[in-house]
C-alpha cells in the first residue's frame, strides 16, 4: 500500500477526525471527543439523531408539534450548537434549533461530539459544542445489496434499502429510506397500526402525524494523490397538526401542515503527500424550506380549504460555503494548519424585512502544534469579516499530556454566538 493511500485508510476502533489533522485514537486526541458508533448495541435502533443523543450526559431535548426536537448542550441551546454533516453546517434553524428529528442516520456511520467553542475551526454557533456525523463509506469489494423494515408498537415503521458497489478506483454508495408515524395520544391501542382520518376529537394527536423520506448518494474517487468525493442528501418531511373539531355542531376543524425539503450537494478533495493529509478543500450549496399550510377542514364532505394569507408561510434558506484547510509538517515536532472558511447565506421569509436578506462571513484561520517528550501544545487564532456585524478575534490554545497510559488537558478557547439573518430582520 502506497504512503497517500495509507494516510487515507485509518483503521481504529477508537479514531475521530473532528478537530484534528487526521484520523488518531480518542485517547490521544487534542481535546475530549465523545464518540457514538452506530454499529453498537446502545444506538443500533436509532433512526434519527434525536434517538441518539437522548440518554448523553449533558445533553438535553425538547419537543414542539410543529418545530420538531430542540437541543441544549451543558446549558447552553441550539444556537450555540454547530451540527456538521462530513464538515458542512447544517442550515434552516427553526426557533434556534435545527428538528434532530429530521437528521436520519440511515448512511451514518458514528457520531462525534466536542465539548466548549470550536469556534477557531469553524466560526458561530459552535461555542457550547460541536456535533459531526461521520457518513459511511463505500469500501465493500463487491457488490451489495441490503434493507430494512423495522416498526415500532406505537405506528412507527421505517423501510430502508442500500447498495453499495467498487469501481476500478472508486466506491459507491446509495441508500433510501421512508418513515412513517401515524401520531400518537395516550388513549392509543398497545399495538397501533396506520389509522385512517377520523372526523371526530380521536382526530388531535398528542404526538402530530409525520412522514419523512431521505435518499444519499456519494462516491469515493481516489487518484493518485487525490480523492474526490462527490456526494448529495436530500430529505423531504410532512407534519400534520389536526386540530379539534370546532363550531356548533363539530362540523369543522382549522388544520395545519407543515413541509420541509433539504437539499445538500457537496465537494470533498483531499491531497496526500510523504508527510500525510496536506490539503483538505470542501465545497457545498444547501437548500432548506418549511411552508407552513393553514386549511379549514369540512368534517362533513372532508374537503379543505385554505384559511387567510396571514395563516400561510414559506421560509427559505440557501447557503453556499466553502473550507480549506493546508497542512504543513515542519518536523516531528511541529506543524501547521491554515486555511480559510467561507459562508454566504440568503433568508427568505414573508416576514422578513425587504422578504429577503443575505449574510456573507469570510475568515482565515491558522492553528500551530508543538510536540516535545510526552507533551503536545496547540495555538489557534481566527480572523473573520461579517457583512452584517463586526466579528471579534477568537484565540485558542490546548495543551496534552501523556504518562503512561493517563491523559491531562487543558485548553483556553474564546467564542462567540452571532446573531442570525431571523434575529436581526425578523418583523
Amino acid at each position: 500500500m502506497d504512503t497517500a493511500r495509507k494516510s487515507w485508510h485509518v483503521d481504529m476502533d477508537e479514531a475521530v477526525v473532528t478537530g484534528e489533522r487526521t484520523a488518531v485514537k480518542a485517547h490521544d486526541a487534542m481535546r475530549v471527543v465523545r464518540k457514538l458508533d452506530l454499529q453498537e448495541v446502545a444506538y443500533g435502533n436509532s433512526q434519527t439523531l434525536r434517538d441518539a443523543l437522548r440518554l448523553q450526559n449533558g445533553v438535553r431535548l425538547s419537543q414542539d408539534l410543529a418545530l420538531g426536537t430542540g437541543i441544549s448542550l451543558n446549558g447552553l441551546g441550539g444556537l450555540n450548537v454547530q451540527i456538521l454533516l462530513d464538515g458542512v453546517p447544517l442550515v434552516g434553524r427553526l426557533g434556534g434549533n435545527i428538528d434532530l428529528g429530521q437528521i436520519r442516520l440511515d448512511n451514518i456511520e458514528r457520531i462525534e461530539i466536542v465539548e466548549g467553542p470550536l469556534a477557531v475551526e469553524y466560526g458561530t454557533h459552535s461555542l457550547a459544542g460541536t456535533i459531526q456525523l461521520i457518513s459511511k463509506r463505500g469500501s465493500t469489494p463487491e457488490t451489495t445489496l441490503t434493507s430494512s423494515l423495522q416498526y415500532e408498537s406505537v405506528g412507527d415503521y421505517t423501510q430502508s434499502a442500500g447498495l453499495r458497489w467498487k469501481g476500478k478506483k472508486s466506491n459507491t454508495t446509495l441508500s433510501l429510506s421512508h418513515h412513517a408515524f401515524d401520531g400518537w395520544s395516550t388513549d392509543d391501542l398497545t399495538l397501533d397500526w396506520v389509522n385512517d382520518f377520523v372526523a371526530d376529537s380521536s382526530r388531535v394527536s398528542t404526538w402530530n402525524p409525520k412522514r419523512q423520506g431521505q435518499i444519499n448518494l456519494q462516491t469515493i474517487w481516489t487518484g493518485d494523490s487525490w480523492t474526490w468525493t462527490p456526494q448529495i442528501m436530500a430529505m423531504g418531511e410532512r407534519i400534520v397538526n389536526r386540530g379539534a373539531p370546532r363550531g356548533p355542531y363539530g362540523e369543522m376543524a382549522l388544520d395545519d401542515m407543515y413541509q420541509t425539503l433539504r437539499l445538500l450537494p457537496s465537494l470533498r478533495a483531499k491531497s496526500f503527500g510523504d508527510d500525510g493529509l496536506r490539503w483538505d478543500i470542501l465545497a457545498s450549496w444547501q437548500h432548506f424550506s418549511r411552508r407552513k399550510e393553514s386549511t379549514v377542514m369540512d368534517l362533513t364532505t372532508l374537503e379543505s380549504t385554505p384559511q387567510g394569507p396571514e395563516q400561510q408561510d414559506t421560509t427559505r434558506v440557501v447557503a453556499a460555503m466553502t473550507r480549506g484547510t493546508r497542512h504543513m509538517v515542519f518536523s516531528d515536532k511541529s506543524s501547521i494548519r491554515a486555511g480559510w472558511d467561507i459562508h454566504h447565506e440568503t433568508y427568505m421569509s414573508g416576514r422578513i424585512e425587504q422578504g429577503q436578506q443575505t449574510m456573507l462571513d469570510a475568515a482565515a484561520f491558522a492553528l500551530v502544534t508543538l510536540t516535545w517528550l510526552n507533551m503536545e501544545a496547540q495555538y489557534g487564532i481566527r480572523r473573520a469579516y461579517n457583512s452584517a456585524f463586526e466579528s471579534p478575534l477568537l484565540p485558542s490554545g490546548n495543551i496534552l499530556v501523556k504518562r503512561g497510559e493517563h491523559r491531562f488537558r487543558g485548553a483556553y478557547a474564546r467564542g462567540f454566538r452571532a446573531p442570525t439573518l431571523k434575529e436581526l430582520h425578523f418583523r
